[in-house]
């Protein structure tokens, strides 16, 4: 065997190792990917179980978000306060879920979408929420359209 042959030998082993390497770095960054979309919706629903969870424990909360789903401008100036950013923390977590959502599938996923919607529908279909929403849609730029679409679909 001579050395040309050696040398082309090489180049081809060579060759193929990049290419086995670019897979390998391919499937791992896939990989690392798929784990980084667990996480944060992982750590939406983390949020959100929190977030209920306070409010199942604090009886003051309750009465609150039960008066202000009647009517947010009845509320006394601290309660509709309490209202509000209640309120602000769910639409924020609901806001970070289709903004997620948007990011990893490049367009609103579906059904993610459609649980989006659920949990708006089951937590904001009030009277109470309609009149803090109609002051305060201008600050959810991303989720706006799908809770109007949320309160428009369920009345």
């Amino acid at each position: 065997m001579n050395w040309d042959a050696v040398g082309a030998i090489a180049e081809i082993l060579g060759a193929a190792a990049v290419i086995i390497t670019l897979i390998y770095l391919a499937v791992q960054i896939r990989h690392v990917r798929e784990q980084n979309e667990a996480t944060a919706l992982d750590h939406v629903i983390d949020s959100l179980n929190a977030f209920a969870g306070r409010v199942a424990e604090s009886e003051s909360l309750a009465s609150v978000i039960t008066r202000g789903r009647v009517s947010f401008n009845a509320l006394s100036e601290e309660d509709r306060l309490r209202f509000e950013t209640i309120h602000f923390v769910f639409l924020n977590n609901m806001e970070s879920w289709f903004v997620q959502n948007e990011q990893i599938y490049g367009i609103s996923k579906d059904q993610n979408v459609e649980n989006i919607k659920m949990n708006i529908t089951a937590f904001c279909n009030h009277p109470g929420f309609r009149e803090l929403w109609t002051e305060n849609r201008e600050l959810y730029p991303h989720l706006k359209k799908l809770v109007d679409e949320a309160l428009e679909e369920s009345g």
